[in-house]
């Protein structure tokens, strides 16, 4: 509302949808230096990609490590 006094009511509907969660690591594997790191996969539920911050890669991970979405 836009100069005045008064009142507004607005009509609709809201949709609550399910939190997002995310299961446990395939794996938890023990880093040496100079060794390939093993995949991880976490399977979640309601998420539906993987930001990319633009600062360190996506999410914050260390140079060198990547974080793909592989929707199924």
């Amino acid at each position: 509302m836009t100069g005045g006094c008064g009142a507004v009511n607005a009509t609709g509907t809201i949709i609550v949808t399910a939190a997002n969660t995310a299961g446990a690591p395939s794996s938890s594997p023990t880093l040496c230096i100079n060794t390939l790191l093993t995949n991880i996969t976490i399977a979640t539920t309601g998420a539906t990609g993987i930001s990319n911050d633009g600062v360190s890669g996506a999410n914050g991970l260390p140079g060198g490590v990547s974080a793909h979405w592989a929707a199924v």
